[in-house]
Order: structure tokens, then C-alpha cells, then sequence
């Protein structure tokens, strides 16, 4: 994300080592549901998954 921003605000955000970041995935996405071992409905679709992380990696 620092890569984006410029001027001060990117100087600043080296300064404090500013690790964030926004990932977006997209896919297929299955959910089934059972009961007792039983397979009770199954729903399918497309998916977007979006992660964003303004924190220091670890």
C-alpha cells in the first residue's frame, strides 16, 4: 500500500515501516451442510474474498 501514496504521507509511512495491505481472491465457492453423516443441501457460487491488513507482519 505504500507503494500508491506519495509526498509526505509515503515518507511518513516508510518512517513508522507501514506494512499494510489489500488482497482481493476470487473463486469458486461450495457450502454443505449435513445432518447425522447426511448430506442435507449443497449451495455453489462464485466468491470474493477481500482482506485488507494495516498492521506489521509478524
Amino acid at each position: 500500500m505504500v507503494d500508491a501514496i506519495s509526498g509526505i504521507k509515503r515518507i511518513a509511512a516508510r518512517l513508522m515501516n507501514f506494512d499494510g495491505a489489500y488482497l482481493r481472491f476470487v473463486g469458486d465457492l461450495q457450502i454443505s451442510r449435513y445432518r447425522a453423516d447426511e448430506l442435507v443441501e449443497t449451495y455453489k457460487d462464485d466468491a470474493i474474498w477481500e482482506l485488507m491488513y494495516f498492521g506489521h507482519a509478524r
